[in-house]
Order: C-alpha cells, then structure tokens, then sequence
C-alpha cells in the first residue's frame, strides 16, 4: 500500500494509536527521585535475559 500522499491518515493512525501506549504518557507529579534504581537494574537483567533467549531461538 502506497501512503505517498496519505501523510493526514498516518497522522490519524499515529495520533489514535499513541495514546494507547503508556511509554508515551506524561506523569508530571512524578520525578526522577521517584525511580528505583533496584527496580532499573532488575528491568536491564530482564531485558538482556529476554535478548539472549530471542537470539538463541533465531539462531539454531
């Protein structure tokens, strides 16, 4: 599907669809003294196990 010169429809997608993706909300009575940086350290070793195990089952 050519969407040259539906740039409005993208936007509309783009807009529609965004507000239902929580890494894009704002929460301005939050700061960074607020993180926990256990919970941060926790969410990378997850990340990195969860890369592994994907490249592992692309990769006989």
């Amino acid at each position: 599907m050519d969407i040259t010169d539906l740039s409005d429809r993208v936007f509309q997608c783009y807009a529609r669809k965004q507000s239902t993706y929580y890494v894009n909300r704002v929460y301005p009575h939050w700061s960074v003294s607020d993180l926990r940086a256990d919970l941060i350290e926790k969410a990378r070793e997850m990340a990195i196990t969860r890369k592994q195990l994907f490249d592992r089952q692309r990769h006989p």
